[in-house]
């Protein structure tokens, strides 16, 4: 069964927000703030959804400021998972990074979150730190990743 990528749209946000908390991952953003990121971001910003069977099955936020692109959150249904959903969500958030002249993409991720690492590190993004406690409820270390040069994904 194959699935679509396309920009969200301020209509898309209730599903994205809904998705969001069911995965216990995904950070729990109020429908709010999906907004403003979505509209009144002031700085550009990426939020792709993925559909399938016309359903928003997963998404991707990713952020630009200065040169460097913060992954801010990608989520896929669990229904949805092991569909190469995340992989083209995360591949496409790193081409938009590269065509608005990010040097960098970077992100934080609960360090038992063992998938989503096994997906960003076949990707190429490397382990650079881990910031101590930086998640709560529950309390959890960030695994703090990267990638650059993004020259090889501006296809």
């Amino acid at each position: 069964m194959s699935f679509l990528l396309r920009a969200a749209l301020p209509a898309d946000l209730e599903a994205v927000s809904r998705l969001a908390r069911s995965s216990p991952q995904a950070p729990q953003w109020s429908l709010a703030q999906y907004e403003s990121l979505l509209v009144n971001s002031a700085v550009p910003t990426c939020c792709l959804v993925a559909e399938l069977e016309e359903q928003i099955a997963g998404f991707v936020i990713a952020r630009l400021v200065a040169e460097i692109c913060e992954l801010e959150s990608i989520a896929v249904a669990p229904k949805a998972q092991r569909r190469g959903i995340g992989a083209a969500l995360l591949n496409s958030a790193l081409q938009w990074a590269a065509s608005h002249g990010a040097l960098r993409l970077q992100l934080e991720v609960r360090a038992s979150n063992l998938p989503a690492i096994l997906l960003y590190q076949q990707a190429g993004l490397q382990r650079e730190g881990v910031r101590r406690g930086y998640y709560s409820h529950p309390d959890e270390d960030a695994i703090l990743m990267g990638i650059e040069p993004l020259s090889d994904h501006s296809k």
